[in-house]
């Protein structure tokens, strides 16, 4: 007699533990848990069910005529009973029993084992974008296959799995970042419910920035966040700017790092913009004057005058080329009476020419300058080549390898050949290719910094560490000056869990070549019992840093943490005198009323409530704003004034009703806390902290039963939760 439970998962007679999971894993997929509970639960008993029979064989033995069953369902009767499932409560994925996970497995080594598989996947999906990304979906499914994986149904091991993809994103950018940001806000839910993110510690803290400041640059007028996207996408290209691309980005460029520091950081490779800055600071007057030469204002409606002045203003600017470059050759020596008023470009020229037009965003002007050096030289294999890169940044659908194997026929051994097709390789995610290119470089070519680091990118991607390392500890002989060679060894001794490597390196690497980011790595790398050490860090980190709002929002918060109210009170107040963002701005006004009501000290509290209160002019504001007052038991009546207003706008919000509801509960009225509860729950049935407060909730109401449900799903949901919530100061 076929077995029922087997028939439910479509499994024959001879199935395994491991094809039991599989087959449950891909039933689950099929139900929609939160519509079909009872198909869900149906399920669950059959899953139950054939994992007892696979245990449990000495029941089942013999028994053709059925008696097995009936032996199995009279122990399955002396097991606790299965969850009601006739109220709103379903239990997810997550929430499974330990019995899921094979036997002997620790979660925390699974949830590392499937982020280490999703990590190796990552090059790949940048590689097959082809061009800058038009959609994170490729990454949203990714996450959501690792997070559907078997080995993460488990809570531990699917909370290790979030908090490294968290730490991945808060280390800076990688290629595809940009849209594994997007993916993992979206498939965590972090907009939505911001404790969760802020819940993963110092790298949640820097997520949870990012999101707001996000937000404030999808608020920004289209044409200044359309050029601010065509910026990033210059940023994220390993090439150094051209002159002309640097003296018209360099505003934009600080705008953004001063408006977006954490998010920025996230989807564009910080030390890329160290080195535009530092061009920045090196390029010639003239040469900046030559660069601005001819550039078009934005169509505005001008009168007459206007006009006047704006052709005078080219009239200076045409003089002062003349000054610098009269001043120039006379320095050098030349005889400027005999100069020839235009110098015709060679193909060398025209080709580095052609490089820079495309980062203008010029990319025909480049396709005709690739054309006139072929006029020139028919047999020059790095135009060749740069039109196949090219190609691929644009992500055109042109025949790029064809124009590569040309290039290679002419000059096999070209080096900006080798260099460009090592660079495509590694973006598309061809890792021995571009090594193969890269190790006919280096021999010699040693000193050449770009191709180093992207030797060593590569043999990261590839798990090759330790011969990442052997590079990276080479390069110091030569590159002892950049920063990002230090970055990368402190990263693979930090990732391999030696933390006093990671230390020495950074402190070598601050020795050598002074970097803020490296001081605030070392900050937060140090031992809590380093007081003098991390103070010392964050100050130099402060005096190279041109965006301190980072370093002093670390410092502050490390501050708070270790019982200094009154220190982080004066560094709330220095990050806040050199800050405009008003999401920051409004963080840091209720963080600082939390340190001056550790310090006692109400009435500024109170001031800076009101402060922050005027600037949340969303219903996002006032309930982080109403968020951080509850969780600190701080001004509880204006919190709930907030969070009321925040409801009123957004009705829909379940994190803004459990919001409201934490604040009731703290001011004692329970009856509304659970109403709002109710409603969240309605909303969203598997939010696993507002289960638990209303637990606490009907506790308080006599209602001892439902209380003992909704504290026993929470902590099936969330193990730890009462440490969470115990943090807040909210027990049962």
């Amino acid at each position: 007699m076929e077995l029922m439970f087997l028939q439910r998962l479509s499994l024959a007679g001879d199935a395994d533990e491991r094809t039991i999971r599989r087959a449950y894993a891909r039933e689950l997929k099929l139900i929609d848990q939160e519509h079909d509970a009872a198909g869900f639960q149906s399920l669950r008993e059959a899953y139950e069910a054939a994992l007892f029979w696979v245990r449990n064989p000495e029941y089942f033995a013999g028994d053709d005529d059925g008696d097995g069953e009936e032996k199995r369902a009279q122990v399955q009767a002396d097991a606790p009973p299965a969850p009601d499932v006739a109220g709103t409560e379903v239990i997810e994925a997550t929430a499974l029993p330990a019995e899921v996970l094979p036997a002997g497995e620790d979660p925390q080594a699974l949830g590392d084992e499937v982020f280490e598989e999703f990590v190796a996947r990552l090059p790949a999906l940048a590689a097959a974008a082809k061009g800058p990304i038009e959609s994170e979906t490729p990454w949203a499914q990714a996450l959501q296959t690792c997070l559907d994986d078997l080995r993460l149904f488990g809570i531990d091991a699917r909370e290790q799995f979030e908090r490294r993809v968290a730490m991945l994103l808060a280390e800076g950018w990688r290629p595809g970042h940009e849209a594994l940001l997007v993916a993992a806000v979206d498939t965590f839910g972090w907009a939505a419910d911001r404790r969760r993110v802020q819940n993963l510690g110092y790298a949640g803290m820097l997520i949870d920035l990012a999101i707001d400041e996000r937000a404030l640059f999808d608020s920004q007028h289209d044409d200044e966040a359309d050029a601010q996207r065509r910026l990033l996408q210059q940023l994220r290209d390993p090439a150094m700017p051209s002159w002309r691309v640097l003296a018209l980005q360099v505003h934009a460029l600080e705008t953004m790092t001063a408006r977006f520091p954490n998010w920025l950081s996230m989807v564009v490779d910080v030390d890329t913009i160290n080195s535009w800055r530092k061009m920045e600071e090196n390029m010639p007057g003239w040469q900046r004057a030559l660069a601005l030469l001819g550039l078009k204002r934005r169509a505005t409606m001008r009168d007459a005058r206007a006009e006047d002045t704006f052709r005078w203003y080219w009239v200076w600017v045409l003089l002062v080329v003349i000054f610098f470059a009269v001043r120039t050759l006379s320095n050098t020596g030349a005889d400027h009476h005999n100069v020839p008023p235009v110098m015709a470009l060679d193909a060398e020229a025209l080709i580095n020419q052609a490089e820079n037009q495309y980062f203008d965003g010029q990319m025909e002007a480049a396709m005709t300058s690739l054309d006139q050096a072929n006029a020139l030289k028919p047999d020059f294999a790095d135009a060749y080549a740069m039109r196949a890169y090219l190609w691929q940044l644009a992500g055109v659908e042109k025949p790029i390898d064809s124009m590569l194997e040309k290039a290679a026929a002419l000059n096999p051994d070209s080096v900006r050949l080798l260099r460009l097709r090592a660079a495509i390789s590694a973006n598309r995610g061809n890792f021995q290719e571009a090594l193969r290119d890269i190790d006919r470089l280096l021999p010699g070519d040693e000193d050449l910094y770009f191709t180093r680091i992207l030797q060593v990118e590569v043999l990261l991607n590839v798990q090759r560490s330790p011969e990442a390392l052997e590079q990276l500890e080479s390069m110091l002989t030569h590159f002892s000056d950049k920063p990002r060679v230090y970055h990368l060894i402190a990263f693979i001794h930090k990732k391999n869990g030696n933390m006093e490597k990671a230390m020495e390196v950074l402190t070598r690497g601050v020795a050598s070549a002074p970097d803020a980011t490296m001081y605030l790595d070392r900050a937060l790398l140090r031992p809590a019992s380093d007081r003098a050490g991390r103070e010392r860090d964050f100050d130099s980190a402060l005096a190279l840093t041109d965006n301190p709002i980072g370093v002093l929002s670390a410092r502050a918060w490390w501050e708070r943490e270790a019982g200094r109210p009154d220190d982080a009170i004066a560094t709330y107040k220095r990050a806040m005198e050199r800050l405009d963002d008003t999401d920051t701005v409004i963080q840091l006004l209720a963080l600082r009323s939390v340190a001056y009501t550790m310090a006692g000290k109400p009435d500024q509290a109170a001031d800076d409530v009101e402060k922050a209160r005027t600037r949340a002019d969303t219903a996002m504001r006032l309930n982080n704003l109403a968020w951080i007052l509850a969780t600190n038991n701080a001004a509880l009546p204006t919190a709930l004034t907030l969070a009321q207003k925040a409801n009123t706008d957004a009705p829909d919000a379940p994190a803004f009703l459990d919001t409201e509801g934490v604040i009731l509960l703290r001011l004692g009225k329970f009856d509304q806390a659970v109403e709002r509860f109710d409603r969240a729950l309605a909303l969203a049935p598997t939010m696993a902290g507002t289960l638990f407060v209303r637990g606490i909730a009907r506790q308080h109401l006599g209602q001892q039963a439902g209380a003992a449900a909704d504290l026993k799903a929470a902590r099936a949901k969330r193990p730890g939760i009462d440490a969470e919530y115990a943090g807040y100061g909210i027990k049962p």
